[in-house]
């Protein structure tokens, strides 16, 4: 890893663990004032619309990390800008129909659901977008932004007595602004919506593939019950800013990777396996005490939850690992490849939760996250050396 990509990697990594810190804060403060039901609810509908916002999106978000590769990266950035306003405005109306007529809750409920469905959508994409186009510092900021901004609105609801979660949703559409903003004063022509969708099918599949993974808190509440909903779902959030290594490495590494010489890729890409791989086994010996901290902040309604934070913290060390994977086979443009060796660990993975949640989800669920990244790492290996002789590696975008 060069020297400057090293200290991008470093000020990304910080950035995203602020946010993350700031976000994993936001959750911990809401699901006190909501209990694990409601907050349950609220986590479905998040999970609800974040599956509808990828089966929408055309696979930008994953495209876009290689926008150094592309020769008309302005158009197709905006391109990817359009599909994902679209993408946004129906995977909110999607959360917020589940949140209203599905979860029973209050429509105002609903539409702080839908807006941070919308927001997350068109603020990941340009994080994404920044990346790719080698603006690291401007994606960096982006994301403490995401995140800093819902935090502070929280706090303020409190002074003014009003529902945290209503400061959060007002939090989230400020932090949406800069990622309308940004794609509007770059706008270039954009490609036609036909050749963005033939260009991306790869990738498209990739993120869909992705996402069915997001269903496992609707497959939690479905078989376990709204309490199982709750906990898992708390649990996960908060381990959240563990996962900012792994994300980093993707994001970072990846744009960096793709546009670097032959030898100096695989150098980047060694140096940082050994990082993730470092950093998990960190985390997880940190397990149990990091669980003891969140319960006691949490308080004694989300007590049960323990051993599913030290669940998703070891599942957290494993997926840091796979990303490097991952990394290797977008740079390679090898998404179809990927999609399928996700494909069976998510399917994997999600069979474990309805068997757990339907035997006994007290006792054998925090096990499940473990279960699910396991398998997405044993098939990412598999497929890879199987196809290490595939070929040359693409410079064009994947197609189907």
């Amino acid at each position: 890893m060069g020297n400057r990509t090293a200290f991008v990697f470093s000020y990304r990594v910080l950035a995203r663990a602020s946010a993350a810190v700031f976000q994993a804060l936001c959750f911990v403060a809401l699901a006190r004032q909501l209990g694990a039901i409601s907050f349950g609810a609220v986590a479905v509908g998040i999970s609800v619309g974040a599956v509808v916002s990828v089966l929408t999106g055309f696979g930008g978000g994953t495209r876009a990390l290689r926008l150094g590769l592309e020769s008309e990266r302005r158009s197709v950035a905006s391109a990817m800008f359009v599909a994902q306003c679209s993408s946004a405005l129906v995977s909110g109306a999607a959360s917020l129909v589940a949140v209203i007529a599905l979860l029973d809750q209050e429509w105002w409920i609903g539409v702080v659901v839908a807006t941070v469905v919308a927001s997350d959508a068109l603020c990941g994409l340009e994080q994404a977008v920044l990346a790719g186009a080698q603006r690291q510092l401007a994606s960096a900021a982006l994301i403490l932004f995401q995140r800093a901004v819902p935090f502070i609105l929280v706090l303020l609801s409190d002074f003014v007595g009003v529902q945290r979660l209503l400061g959060y949703g007002v939090g989230v559409a400020i932090a949406a602004v800069p990622a309308v903003v940004l794609p509007i004063h770059d706008w270039h022509h954009p490609i036609g919506l036909s050749r963005l969708i033939a260009t991306s099918r790869g990738y498209w599949l990739f993120n869909t593939i992705g996402c069915v993974g997001m269903l496992d808190t609707v497959f939690v509440r479905a078989f376990g019950g709204p309490t199982a909903a709750g906990l898992y779902s708390i649990s996960s959030r908060v381990v959240n800013p563990i996962n900012i290594v792994t994300s980093s490495i993707l994001s970072t590494i990846t744009p960096a990777a793709a546009v670097a010489k032959p030898e100096d890729q695989v150098l980047m890409l060694r140096r940082s396996t050994a990082i993730a791989a470092i950093c998990g086994v960190a985390f997880v010996a940190a397990s149990p005490l990091i669980a003891n901290v969140a319960i006691s902040v949490l308080g004694d309604a989300y007590s049960g939850a323990e051993r599913m934070i030290v669940g998703f913290i070891v599942a957290a060390a494993l997926s840091g690992v796979s990303q490097t994977l991952v990394a290797r086979y977008v740079i390679e443009g090898r998404s179809l490849i990927l999609a399928l060796s996700l494909a069976i660990g998510m399917a994997l993975g999600l069979l474990s939760i309805v068997v757990a949640a339907t035997v006994n989800w007290t006792l054998i669920l925090w096990l499940c996250p473990i279960f699910m990244q396991s398998a997405i790492l044993s098939t990412l290996t598999l497929n890879r050396r199987r196809g290490r002789h595939a070929g040359p590696r693409s410079k064009a975008p994947a197609q189907a």
